[in-house]
């Protein structure tokens, strides 16, 4: 697997190659960082270890859906609405 599109391309269209050349579908959700707080519900900015984190990326998802062409998930938000676990 050629990893070098992580060197040559931005995050997002290098993972999107990752999970192509994997054949993983994938629904998703931004391309753009967002800051830990705002993806991590247990983020503590006094705690010195959450202090390394700079962005976190909310790439996208995979679960059953996407496999059967559906797309489920438009936002962030939604993501994080969701209030059961993945089977």
């Amino acid at each position: 697997m050629d990893l070098s599109n992580f060197l040559n391309h931005s995050f997002f269209d290098a993972l999107k190659h990752f999970f192509e050349a994997l054949n993983v579908p994938v629904n998703y959700i931004d391309e753009h960082p967002a800051k830990p707080g705002s993806v991590l519900s247990n983020f503590n900015p006094k705690n010195k270890t959450h202090q390394l984190i700079g962005d976190v990326y909310a790439f996208g998802m995979v679960d059953d859906a996407i496999f059967n062409e559906k797309e489920t998930f438009e936002n962030l938000e939604q993501v994080k609405a969701i209030t059961e676990d993945y089977d």
